[in-house]
């Protein structure tokens, strides 16, 4: 995966011209950063979530409908929202939670299971209200 954030890294920087190379440098930080959350320091990929996060949101809010975007953008999102709540940084973790839960839509199965995880950061950050306003939806 490394080889393939540097690879992309390096056309994105050749031809900034072309969108997609910028779009598969976020992809690919997700997917490092999803292996670098697996190993003896799971912290160490938040960089790479935020990363993801920043390369991906504008071109998933400008266009939703390319999957493989969204997909990696969601992702991103759960994996920094998972890693802030281990940290205690609940506040910050709600923010990722809400990005997720953002972008599924109502109907998907697991969207009540994610608006559940925000309600708990909520919670835990000490924003009662916004909590329960969550568990109501």
């Amino acid at each position: 995966y490394r080889r393939d954030l540097e690879a992309s890294e390096r056309l994105a920087a050749e031809f900034p011209g072309v969108p997609e190379y910028r779009h598969r440098v976020g992809r690919a930080a997700y997917a490092v950063g999803s292996a670098v959350a697996e190993g003896p320091r799971p912290a160490d990929a938040l960089p790479l979530y935020d990363r993801a996060v920043e390369l991906l949101a504008g071109p998933v809010a400008a266009n939703p409908a390319v999957r493989l975007n969204r997909d990696a953008l969601r992702n991103a999102y759960w994996g920094r929202a998972e890693l802030l709540s281990a940290a205690s940084r609940h506040a910050d973790a709600a923010a990722a939670w809400r990005g997720m839960v953002d972008l599924i839509p109502a109907d998907q199965g697991d969207h009540a299971v994610f608006r559940a995880s925000l309600a708990e950061a909520l919670l835990a950050a000490g924003d009662r209200a916004a909590a329960a306003a969550e568990a109501r939806k």
